[in-house]
């Protein structure tokens, strides 16, 4: 029995040693019964690595409590004075100076203009008149410009074509105002002659009569016929008529209304 009892001793030692070895502490997971993470054991974190590592705390920026100063820019007129000032000469910031000066005073007397009343007559019922206005003549459907001469006697007319002819023994002259516009013709009986020296002899200028209107007024007025290729005005209005009717501002133009022809 004795020696049957040695021979078990070793065998039952070898099956202990066995059994340990085949069996794991509880306190130990297998890692192969975890859930693991897509990255597999190394996006493991063991509380040791945790401990190892420095802790970094995250602080927000210091502001400082000084307000910054607010930089006013400067208008882009400004700048644009400013730059000119800088790169151009004395001389030239002073014609520049002028020119605003020029403009300014310009631009008040259109406002005073803008101001005072318009009236085209006078207290005592004369028309006042511009240097140049507007009026017009029986017999020609358009209106037309007229200059003021207050140093000649009698008004002109200055006609492209002058034409003479005899009707019931009276001389008669065709005339044409317009060369463009052939309907701006006039036919009228010559009420005399005039001597006018022109160089060494004597020319004879007809004289018409014709009625004019202008503003408020229709007048029949004597007019000398001129044959002018290019006149500086169609037809000028003299002494003869504005005496009695009119007081001239030369300053102004076309104070008148312009005629309505229906």
């Amino acid at each position: 029995m004795r020696r049957q009892w040695k021979r078990c001793v070793p065998l039952v030692l070898a099956g202990g040693l066995a059994a340990c070895s085949s069996t794991e502490p509880a306190h130990h997971t297998r890692l192969d019964s975890l859930t693991l993470p897509p990255g597999g054991t190394e996006d493991i974190i063991h509380p040791q690595m945790l401990e190892s590592q420095p802790v970094i705390v995250r602080t927000k920026p210091h502001v400082s409590s000084v307000k910054k100063k607010q930089v006013v820019k400067p208008e882009p007129e400004v700048k644009k004075k400013l730059q000119l000032s800088k790169r151009q000469p004395h001389h030239l910031q002073q014609q520049q100076q002028q020119q605003q000066q020029q403009q300014q005073q310009q631009q008040q007397q259109k406002r005073q203009e803008k101001i005072k009343p318009h009236y085209t007559m006078m207290g005592d019922g004369r028309l006042l008149l511009g240097s140049r206005e507007w009026i017009w003549i029986p017999g020609i459907d358009l209106p037309l410009k007229a200059s003021m001469e207050t140093g000649h006697e009698l008004s002109s007319i200055y006609a492209s074509t002058v034409h003479y002819f005899k009707r019931n023994g009276q001389q008669w002259v065709t005339f044409h105002l317009l060369p463009k516009k052939p309907k701006a013709v006039m036919s009228l009986p010559v009420s005399y002659w005039v001597k006018e020296k022109g160089g060494r002899s004597a020319d004879h200028i007809p004289v018409i009569m014709s009625w004019i209107e202008i503003g408020e007024v229709k007048e029949p007025v004597e007019f000398k016929l001129y044959q002018a290729t290019e006149p500086r005005s169609l037809i000028t209005l003299g002494h003869n008529f504005l005496k009695d009717n009119a007081v001239v501002d030369s300053s102004r133009h076309f104070v008148q209304p312009k005629p309505v022809i229906e």
